[in-house]
């Protein structure tokens, strides 16, 4: 019946007018987004056709091949796509304006281990500075153990190459979900007794104009080249332009580059985070490997990365053919200063995927009033650590409130759900969880309304009638002190009625006892018939590690030679003793889970006067110290 008031609601929502409101907020969105990103791409691909058009065929060959390798085991893994992400320190290499994406301090390590004994060393870190971010990165190639031959095909020895290239680039946010960057690059190459020298630029632009998209493009390399023993020599210039697709866990790119100096290539990759400690990716590039030589699996690629706190390690692994295998691992770190947080707001009319443009109160950490976007969304920056309270409010709804602890130093968000004026039922019943008994007790409710209820012992039921709309925090409470108070959280919604039963469990405190374990006048030796009792203790106490127990015990007067005597204490403290090596012995209860105390004839179980009342008196009881 719940289900058919749902589908009958959201019928009529769609015959209202929300169906066609979804769509025109999607094209609205799409709409605001579009210009700004064609014109960004238009002004970067600018200079680069008209580079393209000066160079003609003449644009043939060019040096410093390592320009072109791939930056980071994450982005080799999903086939060299990167510039629409951008969003760790390996930007300054890929595409710099995505290092406004954020103000975390970062550093990144990488090993490249190529085939015949070449390897790759890179360094990069990234660092808020102004109102943007400024990367750093440092690579470093070398082989060593290259012969030497002269014109005349004579060995003359061996030598050893090396080069290096450093990057200063900076990131900058323009707009809300729209960054722009450069990135400056010194070049020094070593081949025997010739060195090399030069620079070149990075140009990029990132766009986000939807939470599940982002676009990016990024000229590389824009440069006069190499100067090499009076000769300069071009540089591998090129243009990159990617996307990225995120829902949920997977993310889905794709990277397109086009060279002056040689054709065009594609990639392709993903990225599947199941949980937030692991990711597997795996891609294929159609370049700038020539896979017509090395076979169609070189341009395959995969690995993973687990995330281990505020460290990343990553690895990737790429075939080559028969020239071998490429393997890639690097180490990525994050050090969020404080004084640098983020709380993004998202403020919703309830039953409708879409933002509302409510007003926004904000008070505690921060004290101002504002207005969310057409979207619905806000945002505050550069927040310390604390309590901020935010009150969303839009005519025609009924307002809410939500409290946040900000941290200070990481992007948080808070969701709102206004509803309209209205009421609704919440009902439920109230059961034992161990039983499944009906249970009687009182329940609180806390939301746009606060009060109380009983539940009767007729039923065990609760109905809380004519509830404005909007979220509530239920507490359950048992019949007893002995049962567990359970808390949730409801969404009442106009003509409905929300269902919500409580399975109360009792304490474990309240449920444990030791009845039954007695013991001959003046024997600490455990009998037989008592065994069970003291089994069914050591079964509970290994299905609960953290219970900690007292035992407890005791002797009768006629025992012990009157009252409270030396014997006494010992007698019942050596039946405690019993008990507690029993539980160590058959269950493997460790020691310290067992307090063991010996109380002579203190606090009797029975009267000291008949025998009856005396072999109560003979016990071992316990005492729940920790559950």
């Amino acid at each position: 019946m719940l289900k058919q008031c749902k589908m009958q609601e959201a019928k009529s929502k769609m015959q209202t007018g929300h169906g066609p409101r979804i769509l025109q907020s999607a094209i609205r969105n799409l709409q605001s987004a579009i210009p700004g990103f064609l014109t960004c791409v238009l002004v970067l691909f600018l200079p680069f056709s008209l580079a393209l058009g000066f160079l003609g065929d003449d644009a043939g060959t060019s040096v410093l091949p390592l320009l072109r390798t791939s930056v980071g085991p994450r982005a080799s893994a999903m086939g060299d796509c990167f510039v629409a992400l951008s969003d760790d320190a390996t930007g300054v290499f890929w595409n710099p304006a995505g290092l406004g994406q954020s103000t975390n301090a970062e550093y990144f390590l990488a090993h490249n281990q190529w085939f015949q004994g070449f390897h790759d060393e890179y360094a990069s870190l990234a660092a808020s500075a102004g109102g943007g971010r400024l990367g750093l990165g440092l690579v470093y190639s070398g082989v060593s153990g290259i012969e030497s031959w002269n014109a005349d095909n004579i060995q003359t020895g061996k030598y050893n190459t090396y080069t290096g290239i450093g990057s200063v680039g900076y990131g900058h946010r323009v707009a809300d979900g729209y960054f722009i960057g450069g990135t400056a690059r010194f070049l020094y190459d070593r081949l025997d007794w010739v060195n090399g020298f030069g620079g070149c630029l990075d140009l990029g632009f990132l766009a986000r104009p939807l939470e599940f998209l982002s676009a990016g493009i990024a000229l590389q390399n824009l440069g006069w080249g190499m100067y090499y023993s009076n000769a300069t020599y071009r540089l591998p210039m090129l243009c990159r332009a990617g996307v990225s697709l995120e829902k949920w866990n997977l993310r889905l790119v794709a990277d397109a580059e086009v060279p002056l100096w040689s054709s065009p290539c594609f990639h392709l990759g993903c990225e599947f985070t199941p949980l937030n400690v692991i990711a597997f990716r795996a891609g294929y590039r159609t370049g700038p490997q020539d896979i017509s030589t090395l076979g169609g699996l070189s341009g395959l690629s995969a690995g993973l990365g687990l995330n281990l706190g505020g460290f990343s390690l990553d690895y990737a692994f790429a075939p080559y053919g028969k020239l071998g295998f490429v393997h890639r691992l690097g180490i990525r770190a994050r050090a969020v200063p404080r004084g640098h947080g983020t709380v993004r707001v998202r403020v919703f009319e309830a039953g409708v995927p879409y933002g509302v443009p409510a007003k926004l109160e904000f008070s505690g950490l921060k004290a101002l009033t504002q207005a969310a976007r057409d979207d619905g969304k806000a945002e505050l920056t550069r927040l310390t650590e604390g309590w901020l309270k935010v009150k969303a409010s839009l005519d025609g709804f009924v307002p809410a409130t939500e409290s946040v602890y900000v941290k200070g130093d990481r992007e948080q968000t808070v969701a709102f759900t206004l509803h309209r004026p209205g009421v609704g039922v919440v009902w439920g019943m109230f059961i034992d969880a161990a039983t499944r008994q009906n249970l009687t007790g009182r329940i609180r409710y806390v939301g746009p309304v606060s009060g109380g209820l009983g539940v009767s012992d007729r039923d065990a039921s609760y109905a809380l009638r004519n509830m404005p709309g909007g979220r509530y925090v239920l507490t359950a409470f048992g019949p007893t002190a002995d049962y567990i108070p359970q808390t949730c959280t409801v969404s009442v919604e106009t003509s409905l009625v929300v269902a919500h039963d409580f399975l109360l469990k009792r304490k474990l405190s309240a449920t444990l006892a030791l009845n039954g374990v007695v013991f001959d006048s003046g024997s600490a030796e455990i009998r037989a018939d008592v065994c069970v009792h003291i089994d069914e203790l050591g079964r509970v106490m290994q299905n609960h590690p953290a219970l900690v127990i007292e035992l407890s015990g005791y002797a009768d007067q006629a025992e012990a030679g009157g009252s409270q005597t030396q014997v006494g204490w010992m007698l019942s403290e050596a039946r405690a003793q019993a008990v507690a090596y029993y539980l160590t012995t058959r269950f493997g209860i460790s020691d310290t889970r067992l307090q063991v105390r010996g109380y002579a004839d203190m606090y009797p179980a029975g009267p000291t006067n008949l025998p009856a009342g005396r072999a109560k008196n003979r016990r071992v009881e316990l005492t729940v110290i920790r559950e």
